[in-house]
């Protein structure tokens, strides 16, 4: 995922604009703050307790965790669309407001896409994540090479929309990894659906205090000093993001494994 968006966004530098590489900036900004957040309340939840579920309790959960995660979107997709105007005259960025309303068909997208990692993750299965996550970053990457090199005029607002479908491919393609782990049962219990958002609230907060913490100032400096610099700014946000990609690896993995082992009494 890192070096896709890397080096997507070194072709991007030499194909749009500084003023549409700020406004791209500033884009991804607002949307990994909603992603992460939205992330961080469903992915802790479910893998935790799914991991160490019997039958019975295992498709209670997964149930209730689509449902949760059906609740979220919605909540996220009314906000961005009413919103997207007023999110736009804050940042002083006019075009967000068409590219955050098209985002919101990627939040969409992401409903089974993410359900289908986490379920497998929860089982220790990463294959399936990984060739996901690599079809929705390659299509995006694959569209920003090809009409580079093609010449082609790419507009932020097509971006947007290769990235949809980018999540809606990498959502099949998890499908098909994740068909021994998508077992649900016919009743929804409510209890449990709270039982999740309460215990991933914790994780959402601190993902999102991270995420303001690391994405605030792109917008600050969007907002003071214009689009041009900020996209400057974010092209060495995205070199040294490649430091964290080794801990998130480790943490996916060891994650379920120490739920199961906390489950069994060890430590």
């Amino acid at each position: 995922m890192q070096i896709f968006a890397l080096l997507s966004v070194m072709i991007l530098f030499r194909a749009l604009t500084k003023a549409e590489v700020g406004q791209w900036a500033a884009f991804l900004s607002i949307v990994t703050i909603v992603e992460v957040g939205r992330t961080g309340l469903l992915q802790n939840a479910l893998v935790k307790f799914l991991s160490t579920a019997n039958e019975e309790r295992y498709r209670t959960l997964a149930t209730s965790s689509f449902l949760l995660n059906l609740i979220i979107t919605l909540s996220l997709v009314v906000p961005l669309i009413l919103g997207a105007e007023t999110i736009s005259e804050i940042v002083r960025v006019p075009e967000l407001k068409l590219l955050l309303q098209l985002h919101c068909l990627t939040t969409i997208a992401l409903v089974p896409f993410l359900q289908f990692n986490f379920m497998q993750q929860a089982s220790l299965e990463f294959r399936g994540i990984f060739w996901a996550t690599f079809t929705r970053q390659g299509i995006y990457f694959l569209y920003v090479t090809l009409f580079f090199f093609l010449n082609y005029k790419i507009e932020l607002a097509d971006l947007v929309i290769v990235r949809t479908v980018g999540v809606a491919l990498g959502a099949i393609v998890s499908y098909f990894f994740a068909r021994p782990f998508l077992r649900f049962s016919k009743q929804v219990y409510w209890k449990t659906v709270w039982k999740l958002f309460h215990y991933g609230k914790y994780v959402m907060g601190t993902n999102l205090s991270t995420m303001f913490y690391k994405g605030t100032d792109r917008l600050m400096i969007a907002r003071m000093l214009g689009e041009i610099p900020v996209g400057i700014y974010d092209a060495a946000i995205k070199v040294t993001n490649l430091a964290e990609a080794p801990t998130f690896s480790m943490a996916s993995i060891l994650f379920p494994q120490s739920a199961r082992r906390m489950e069994e009494g060890k430590t």
